[in-house]
């Protein structure tokens, strides 16, 4: 199922959401325009088995990585609308419960336009 916009983050909330979901990759690609591809392993509750997130005319990307550390579980989130109409996911964020992007959060993207491709088991 290919979804754009709001219904992707309509999709994923509830048991669909990206909670306990396992990213397994992260691409930036720069021609001709910052995008991310995100793809995700569902939850074993989530309809979904496989989660391909895609952030175009990016605004913003922080993501970090070490090498002793998992590669990557999804313990805390904050997936919203900006009220600038932006997307935004952050994988690490400071504070979930602020329901707006601050600059401590984490792993996260910012980008324009978003668009996902979600698979069912």
């Amino acid at each position: 199922m290919r979804l754009s916009g709001p219904a992707v983050l309509e999709a994923l909330s509830g048991d669909d959401d990206l909670l306990d979901s396992v990213l397994t990759r992260f691409e930036i690609s720069g021609e001709p325009d910052v995008s991310v591809t995100m793809e995700f392993q569902g939850r074993h509750t989530s309809r979904y088995g496989r989660i391909a997130l895609r952030f175009e005319d990016v605004i913003e990307c922080v993501f970090y990585h070490r090498w002793d550390h998992i590669f990557f579980n999804v313990a805390h989130l904050k997936f919203l609308t900006t009220s600038g109409g932006a997307f935004y996911l952050s994988l690490d964020p400071y504070d979930a419960s602020v329901p707006e992007p601050v600059d401590e959060d984490g792993c996260c993207v910012k980008a324009r336009v978003i668009a996902a491709e979600l698979t069912h088991r």
